[in-house]
């Protein structure tokens, strides 16, 4: 759990104050997230299916989505543990954890956004430390900043993981009798809800043909899950 530790807060860092290498993009967090936990192909499908609910969403400016790093990451976790602790099959446990996931992980854009704005608050201080010449203290209110970004991304992460996997052990015989029998048409539903959304906010004539190669790629790779 180390490993998985030091990714929710690598990931989290990068999606907004440090780097940005992109690794904390749903795709590459959830994979290499599912690689750590020694379920690669599960930690793929997780990604794909959550990158393409928010790639046209970046948290820029005012702009604040869900945090989707740690929801990816969040659901691979409970995916895994809804086989290991709820003996749940892999399809149900990947379709009970996304759902847990996107609900919960609601929770990361009120945490977000009380980082920026401890982070703004300290960015008021900056003229004076620098007129002051107090140039140590701007490199610890620096530190301070990156330190409140990631406290609030390993905080998304625990509240997506730890109530999910309370819910996926006391529920586990109501999720077997009520989401196994939708857990095949459910998987497929979450990117193709991604794709019709980028469709529908791209305005070019190969939009079409972005939406029919997005369905046939899901397609693919839940056949070779399968």
């Amino acid at each position: 759990m180390g490993g998985l530790a030091l990714l929710c807060l690598s990931c989290g860092l990068d999606r907004t104050a440090l780097l940005q290498f992109m690794i904390a993009r749903p795709l590459i967090a959830a994979s290499m997230a599912g690689w750590v936990l020694g379920q690669p192909l599960l930690g793929l499908q997780v990604g794909v299916s959550l990158e393409l609910l928010w790639l046209a969403h970046l948290p820029v400016g005012a702009s604040i989505p869900p945090d989707d790093t740690q929801i990816a990451l969040g659901t691979i976790t409970l995916a895994v543990l809804g086989m290991r602790i709820g003996a749940l099959p892999a399809e149900t446990a990947l379709f009970t954890s996304l759902l847990l996931g996107l609900i919960l992980g609601q929770a990361g854009r009120f945490l977000d956004h009380r980082a920026r704005q401890w982070n703004a608050r300290m960015v008021l201080r900056v003229p004076d430390l620098v007129e002051q010449g107090e140039f140590e203290q701007l490199e610890r209110l620096h530190l301070r900043g990156l330190l409140h970004f990631g406290l609030v991304s390993f905080l998304s992460f625990l509240v997506i993981v730890l109530p999910g996997t309370g819910l996926l052990y006391l529920g586990r015989d109501l999720i077997d009798k009520w989401l196994t029998p939708l857990s095949s048409v459910g998987v497929l539903l979450v990117p193709l809800v991604g794709v019709a959304g980028i469709w529908a906010q791209n305005r070019s004539h190969s939009r079409s043909a972005l939406f029919g190669t997005g369905f046939v790629l899901i397609w693919a790779l839940l056949l070779v899950w399968k």
